[in-house]
């Protein structure tokens, strides 16, 4: 991958994951409120979602992770330098 394409991958992935985080931060606080008049005219519009956040964040944030490792460069020979 060249240097854009994984600058645009990272870029991606952190707002896949801002998105999840604040989904998940929305859902959990109308969870918390104590009238249940209010919780149940909301979940479907927030804590349903906040579910769906958290696993979409699982699964985002160890992508966006791996996308700051070293990157292994080929030498001339096709091996791996550093190895």
């Amino acid at each position: 991958m060249s240097t854009t394409d994984v600058a645009r991958t990272r870029k991606a992935l952190w707002i896949v994951v801002a998105a999840a985080a604040t989904l998940f931060a929305i859902g959990v606080a109308i969870n918390g409120l104590p009238s249940d008049e209010v919780h149940d005219r909301y979940w479907i519009a927030f804590v349903a979602p906040s579910m769906i956040g958290f696993i979409v964040g699982v699964a985002a944030l160890p992508l966006l992770l791996w996308t700051y490792r070293p990157s292994r460069r080929k030498g001339d020979d096709g091996s791996t330098l550093g190895r």
